[in-house]
């Protein structure tokens, strides 16, 4: 055997796991991609594109009957610092429980302004850093 036998032999097997496929699936063989046919010679469950095309088509409607029926959309509106007015309609309960206003910047800004103000009361006693110093030194020289 060969070289050239083994890949005639080889593209014989492609030709009829491809033929095969397509015979039951009702598909075009020439019009599959290189990843549909190599997952095809390799055995992966994938599914005619008809088929595929059915299912994202069903899978659509249903979001849509879903967002249209259950959707309670919230309509907020806010000025920004420019005096522009701002309208944000929010569909998903998860888009209404995580949008809010961005002024906690101020908070932050505040408790920065103060933060030399609490230092000035951290204590570190030296006997504890120099004990942890020599343990430090210790285990270096033991290892």
């Amino acid at each position: 055997i060969n070289a050239e036998y083994g890949i005639n032999v080889e593209n014989s097997l492609k030709d009829l796991i491809l033929a095969d496929y397509g015979k039951k699936n009702n598909v075009n063989v020439q019009s599959l991609t290189q990843s549909e046919i190599r997952d095809i010679i390799l055995g992966m469950e994938i599914a005619a594109p008809s088929e595929q095309r059915n299912e994202i088509a069903e899978i659509e409607q249903q979001a849509e009957l879903d967002t249209s029926s259950t959707a309670q959309s919230v309509t907020t509106r806010t000025t920004n610092a420019h005096g522009e007015e701002i309208v944000v309609t929010t569909l998903t309960p998860h888009e209404q429980k995580t949008f809010a206003s961005k002024t906690d910047w101020r908070v932050r800004a505040v408790a920065a302004t103060n933060l030399h103000l609490r230092t000035k009361h951290i204590y570190v006693t030296s006997d504890n850093t120099a004990a942890a110093a020599r343990a430090t030194a210790r285990a270096r020289r033991a290892s």
